[in-house]
């Protein structure tokens, strides 16, 4: 096992690194590269069996195969050697070895994995698709969990929101005042 006799000869041959053979074999062609290495034909590594890379796999010992890409979103360690291997990367979420989907608006996911996206806690907000945060709301301003814009984000009472819209604060207002949508008024 793992040798190789070519042309009659009696004394077996030890196969390339990272292959197998069958007993019998008569040729270095019958050892096939084990799973998670693909023949190497090119470069510095010609007719040896070399690792997949990172973000690929190989579940085949043929010597044809080369190493596949994992699902769109997904990565795996070098020398995968199944679908299952590749695992969903952080901001999207889907069982391991299939195609992940992007965390909806208001979600986020900080971990690679098959774990689900986690909704945004209370004063925070995730306006983009496959988030792996979620932001802090501004300063003296509360919003609902699962918020999905800044907008979310609601001034507290006696605070009015000033600043521009993709960085807003929420003021409080002098005394006499009180707070209107865009600042800050006078009692009448």
């Amino acid at each position: 096992v793992n040798t190789f006799a070519t042309g009659g000869n009696i004394e077996c041959e030890a196969c390339r690194d990272n292959s197998q053979s069958v007993p019998g074999s008569d040729s270095p062609n019958d050892c096939l590269c084990t799973v998670g290495f693909f023949f190497s034909t090119s470069g510095i590594n010609a007719l040896e069996c070399v690792s997949c890379e990172e973000g690929k796999y190989k579940d085949t010992s043929d010597l044809e195969d080369s190493c596949f890409d994992c699902p769109a979103d997904s990565n795996s360690p070098a020398t995968s050697d199944d679908i299952t291997d590749c695992t969903c990367n952080v901001g999207f979420t889907g069982p391991d070895g299939t195609d992940c989907a992007a965390c909806e608006l208001g979600k986020f996911k900080d971990v690679t994995g098959d774990a689900a996206c986690e909704s945004c806690a209370e004063n925070t907000f995730a306006n983009a698709t496959a988030s792996t945060v979620c932001f802090d709301c501004m300063p003296d301003s509360t919003s609902p969990a699962e918020s999905d814009h800044v907008d979310a984000c609601v001034c507290d009472t006696g605070h009015a929101r000033i600043g521009s819209q993709l960085e807003p604060i929420c003021a409080s207002c002098f005394p006499g005042k009180f707070a209107v949508s865009g600042g800050c008024q006078n009692c009448t």
